[in-house]
């Protein structure tokens, strides 16, 4: 009995010491990655934040197109057919290569690309070349023209920007904030925010499409019905279909048309301005501040005991206003 016992014991020893063993291979490899988390990742510079491939090749596209219309008149002179075509084809193709030239020069200024540095960040377009120091950066603010969303870095003795067009610019924009002096990254939070005009034109204008769009749908649902060739499933799919799409396209056109033109925050409430009229809201009415719903455009869902406001990417400093009133909810 003596012999079973000690394999026994052995084999509980052996079992033991190898649990013992994986805990203690455990808790090390626990360790060694407490302190990688620890430790700070090194940044290897330079950096290079690109224009996203898809806007590139969009931007690609319309300068192709642009240099056609330009130099179309020019190669028809030159092959000697621009005089067999008539006054009115002539006056088109002028028009537009006229134009051309004066959108072009546009695209020479878009800032394709930004390299970050120790002590710098530069920005590179077409025409220019920029270069902030960190040491004599001032102040970053997002900022919208021409329904152009675009970030502004200033420094002393200019500035220079970037789209948010860009790569990771979420990234380089942390980055810019980090080596912003003391208290210019906390701008006065109670001031005016205003929506950029042709950003908002553009938004009413897709308003104004889909409205037109409903009516065709609905032209289109009474041509057939009238015509007495499809069966009443048929129109009543149809019927259905119109009314879905009417509903959509109506509701979406309708909190476009309440996008806020501005918003001022006070220190005791808010003020939103849109169009039509003006509203007045103390912070205990906000609620809170999403994402908008799905077919609605790019920005920022204000939710207000008093109904919802649609704050579009065209708003200047948009990321600023959004953070503050998130601020103000948690407050």
């Amino acid at each position: 009995m003596s012999e079973p016992d000690d394999s026994k014991s052995k084999i509980k020893n052996l079992l033991s010491g190898a649990f013992s063993n994986f805990l203690h291979a455990r808790s090390s490899s626990s360790i060694a990655e407490e302190k990688l988390a620890a430790k700070p990742l090194e940044v290897k510079f330079p950096l290079y934040f690109r224009l996203k491939t898809m806007v590139a090749v969009r931007v690609l596209a319309e300068c192709t197109v642009l240099i056609l219309l330009l130099l179309l008149p020019l190669v028809l002179l030159l092959f000697g057919k621009f005089a067999a075509i008539s006054i009115t084809g002539k006056i088109i193709l002028s028009t537009l290569a006229l134009l051309a030239a004066c959108i072009l020069p546009i695209y020479g200024l878009i800032t394709y690309k930004v390299k970050v540095e120790k002590e710098a960040v530069t920005s590179y377009s077409l025409f220019k070349q920029r270069i902030c120091r960190f040491a004599l950066l001032k102040s970053l603010t997002r900022r919208s023209n021409w329904n152009v969303v675009r970030y502004t870095a200033e420094y002393e003795g200019g500035e220079i920007s970037f789209p948010i067009w860009l790569e990771r610019c979420d990234r380089l924009v942390a980055i810019i904030r980090e080596h912003l002096p003391k208290g210019s990254s906390s701008l006065n939070p109670f001031r005016s925010f205003k929506q950029d005009p042709i950003s908002l034109i553009y938004q009413i204008g897709q308003a104004v499409l889909s409205l037109i769009f409903i009516g065709v749908v609905w032209c289109f649902t009474m041509a057939l019905q009238q015509s007495g060739q499809h069966t009443a499933a048929d129109i009543g799919l149809l019927i259905v279909f119109a009314i879905v799409i009417s509903a959509v396209l109506l509701w979406r056109a309708y909190v476009i048309a309440l996008m806020p033109c501005s918003l001022e925050l006070k220190p005791e409430h808010f003020v939103v301005r849109t169009w039509f009229f003006e509203k007045n809201f103390a912070w205990a009415d906000l609620k809170a501040v999403s994402e908008p719903y799905p077919l609605l455009p790019e920005g920022v869902l204000i939710k207000t005991t008093k109904g919802s406001y649609l704050v579009g990417n065209g708003m200047d400093s948009a990321d600023e206003l959004e953070a503050t009133l998130k601020s103000r909810i948690s407050a």
